[in-house]
């Protein structure tokens, strides 16, 4: 089917007013002779830097089919990460929601101006986070010092560059833009500013795996796969390896951390309300 055609299409099936809208302006600036890749940039919101790099590698190479396979499944392994997020954070949430409850029912105890002081640390936090980069990137940084934590941060950091780097890379796009798109797919700030770093080494000709070694980032099993991709000329095959054993380590620290938050703040809430009695 042509590209125009498809794309009605998709416009057509639209779920709703909002995204037809969006798909309708698409179609237009598409007819209108722009790029895919192009108008697609005039809504950040719905598709990520990842995927208008995909997109535009694919209109480059004449490989737009298979590009937007690839697209499908980085999608689908973002959603999934965001649902292995929220099983986690679940339990967490629902705790909270019941301190703020206890709190306002003890007026004669310390316990709502501490549940005020709580809910405002975590408004504040969230709200730095979100709107001043310096303050996430402090915060990111900091979480890879945490014992546990950051190795957790590592290794989802590492399996999610791998991942989009083997499909990138795969769909015929050349290392540095490559690395790139990869690296924006890491949630982790400080984690992608270290691999953004060793950019200019990959165009002055070093190989990923002598750059990656001065990153603090990437153990020794990681850069043995990235050498051994590099030597073999299986690179994405390597990668996606690399991957999938480190998505497997995260999804079992992860069932873990489940495992024992849920006690902890069964044992956290009896506290608080022994302590409000």
């Amino acid at each position: 089917m042509p590209l125009r055609d498809a794309l009605e299409a998709a416009r057509d099936d639209a779920p709703d007013a909002k995204m037809q809208l969006m798909a309708a302006n698409i179609v237009e600036g598409v007819r209108a002779g722009q790029p895919l890749h192009q108008a697609l940039e005039y809504y950040p919101r719905y598709f990520s830097p990842t995927i208008i790099g995909l997109i535009a590698a694919g209109e480059k190479t004449g490989r737009l089919g298979r590009i937007f396979e690839k697209c499908r499944d980085i999608l689908r392994r973002q959603a999934d990460n965001a649902h292995r997020m929220r099983k986690v954070t679940r339990y967490p949430k629902i705790s909270f929601a019941i301190f703020i409850g206890l709190a306002l029912l003890q007026h004669h105890t310390g316990l709502p101006y501490a549940a005020a002081a709580l809910t405002a640390a975590v408004i504040t936090v969230w709200a730095l986070r979100r709107y001043l980069s310096i303050f996430r990137e402090m915060t990111d940084r900091l979480m890879l010092f945490i014992p546990a934590v950051g190795a957790l941060v590592r290794q989802n950091s590492i399996a999610m560059f791998a991942d989009s780097l083997a499909l990138v890379y795969s769909a015929g796009m050349d290392m540095r833009q490559a690395l790139v798109v990869a690296a924006g797919t890491i949630p982790n700030i400080a984690v992608r500013a270290d691999i953004e770093r060793v950019l200019p080494q990959i165009t002055a000709g070093q190989t990923l795996y002598k750059c990656l070694q001065s990153s603090r980032q990437f153990d020794g099993l990681s850069l043995g796969m990235i050498r051994a991709g590099e030597n073999s000329g299986n690179f994405d095959a390597c990668l996606t390896q690399l991957s999938e054993y480190y998505n497997k380590k995260t999804d079992a620290a992860l069932t873990m951390v489940q495992q024992v938050i849920g006690p902890l703040l069964t044992i956290v809430m009896g506290a608080i309300v022994t302590w409000g009695l």
